[in-house]
């Protein structure tokens, strides 16, 4: 199979272009679980975080949050990020909410 850019099928999770992009077809939730168990405590991921939602406000930024990183958190080692840069139509109130709730929920641990 190729890997070219053209690629129109990005169904494989392991597709090295970007798999954690939530853009793609590949949720980085969904990706973990083609991680062999040994890899995840050695492999992080990063990303992952869809701007799109980020930008719909307080609620949809801690629907993202919470969807997301507790369990990439559990799984193995995660880097918490959006994906590429923040847009300007995230505010910067909404912005400085998302870092505070990210900085909560990044150090979730259910034991």
């Amino acid at each position: 199979m190729s890997y070219a850019a053209d690629r129109t099928d990005r169904t494989d999770p392991t597709d090295p272009t970007d798999p954690t992009d939530p853009t793609d077809l590949t949720d980085p939730i969904k990706w973990t679980a083609y991680l062999p168990v040994s890899f995840r405590k050695d492999l992080a991921l990063c990303g992952g975080l869809d701007k799109r939602e980020i930008a719909k406000g307080r609620e949809a930024i801690g629907r993202e949050l919470y969807a997301k990183i507790p369990p990439l958190m559990e799984s193995g080692g995660y880097i918490p990020h959006v994906d590429h840069a923040i847009p300007p139509e995230i505010s910067y109130a909404d912005f400085m909410y998302y870092i505070e709730l990210k900085r909560g929920t990044s150090s979730f641990s259910s034991s």
